[in-house]
């Protein structure tokens, strides 16, 4: 029973005069805290940031040194910075990717509506109160699971599939590849 059936129950149950269906006090903080991936979208935000402040320094860094040679551990940090952007937006990729519904199995990033709501999906995650699809509102009790269930209702298909993947993943190697192989020839 998604959350327009409730609004559309409890409607219907107001006009008839009869007493609203009693609420189950939930836990609070929302969907994604209740049903225990808010530190994956909270790690996913923080990992970003290490190759950015890397990089800062390094920025800031060789502004101190006008004209001359920069110290090796300048070029140590912008190295380390270049190289950590790749690993750490995997991380923060595969965390994102990870946030599901536990009843439905519906990936929260990657859903319809988040693609719809593009830069501003994982705001709308961190407002959910249930799931999009089937209503659950993160504790995925085994009440929750029977409904999902007595709907006969399908979950939307996973959107990043393998072959996307594997594309992705073949893309990102071929740029970094392409970046070595101009850096290389620079110096030749």
């Amino acid at each position: 029973m998604s959350l327009l059936d409730v609004a559309r129950e409890e409607e219907r149950r107001r006009r008839g005069g009869l007493p609203p269906v009693p609420v189950s006090p939930r836990p609070a903080g929302g969907w994604l805290r209740r049903s225990g991936h808010h530190w994956k979208v909270r790690a996913a935000q923080w990992i970003g940031v290490s190759p950015v402040l890397l990089l800062l320094v390094w920025f800031v860094g060789v502004r101190a040194y006008p004209g001359k040679q920069e110290p090796r551990w300048l070029v140590s940090l912008f190295t380390a910075g270049m190289l950590s952007t790749v690993p750490t937006a995997i991380a923060a990729f595969s965390l994102r990717a990870s946030v599901r519904c536990r009843v439905c199995g519906l990936r929260l990033g990657s859903c319809a509506e988040a693609r719809r709501l593009r830069l501003h999906k994982w705001l709308w995650v961190q407002t959910l109160e249930a799931c999009p699809v089937c209503g659950d509102d993160g504790a995925a009790s085994e009440a929750g699971r029977a409904r999902w269930i007595a709907s006969g209702s399908v979950s939307e298909p996973v959107y990043w599939s393998r072959q996307r993947v594997l594309a992705a993943l073949m893309i990102t190697a071929a740029m970094v590849a392409a970046f070595f192989w101009y850096v290389l020839h620079l110096k030749a």
